[in-house]
């Protein structure tokens, strides 16, 4: 591992430097950095299994910035130390402090398949909404991610909540262009007429209106 000086350490060293930080951390001289997020960070999986076998450290931690590991590893498509982090029981669905989003609605988002079904597996709930009131669903509905929506979907993920701006997966599906994203919610039952609170706009409207703003 490179260090910021462009020293080269060993791994050895590498976990004696977080060590370091631990013990920093609990004299509160840390400012962005818990036990296992830099070697999240890193994507250093060989350390953070050695730092979890030690059972010296809390796996659902959460740093001073309100993000956990698990969060830090699903941002960082470290599928690996996702996993070793759910095998030592972090949590699926916390989301620390500050942050919006579950783990599961991180992954979705940025159309992680392989983490999401990861996650579902250890007992991602499907249905909690973030303080916007979006589902992972809207997440990957919104981002276009067809494997994520068709796999969140295997898992009973509900198709009619509505978000902070009224809108079901479905409307922020066809409001931005997502059509074969739309087309797998109305085959699952996904309901066309469903209205906005505010604005009572439909998926139809929200389509016609993407049409429209393309010619």
């Amino acid at each position: 591992m490179l260090m910021n000086d462009g020293r080269r350490i060993s791994d050895t060293e590498v976990l004696n430097e977080i060590r370091k930080e631990v013990a920093m951390l609990s004299r509160g001289e840390t400012e962005e950095r818990t036990t296992l997020i830099p070697a999240c960070i890193n994507g250093d999986a060989e350390t953070v299994k050695s730092l979890l076998l030690s059972g010296e450290y809390n796996v659902n931690e959460v740093a001073p910035n309100g993000e956990t590991a698990l969060t830090r590893a699903v941002s960082a498509n470290a599928i690996r130390i996702v996993e070793l982090l759910l095998k030592h029981g972090a949590d699926p669905n916390f989301t620390g402090k500050k942050v919006e989003c579950t783990p599961l609605m991180e992954a979705a988002s940025a159309g992680y398949t392989d983490i999401v079904r990861l996650l579902l597996e250890y007992g991602a709930c499907v249905s909690q909404e973030s303080n916007t009131g979006n589902t992972a669903l809207h997440y990957a509905a919104t981002a276009g991610h067809l494997e994520c929506v068709c796999l969140l979907l295997q898992y009973n993920s509900p198709m009619e909540v509505q978000n902070e701006t009224g809108h079901t997966p479905l409307m922020e599906a066809t409001s931005n262009g997502h059509i074969d994203v739309a087309r797998c919610l109305i085959k699952h039952g996904c309901d066309i007429n469903t209205h906005s609170k505010e604005f009572k706009e439909s998926a139809l409207t929200l389509a016609s209106y993407k049409v429209s703003h393309c010619y």
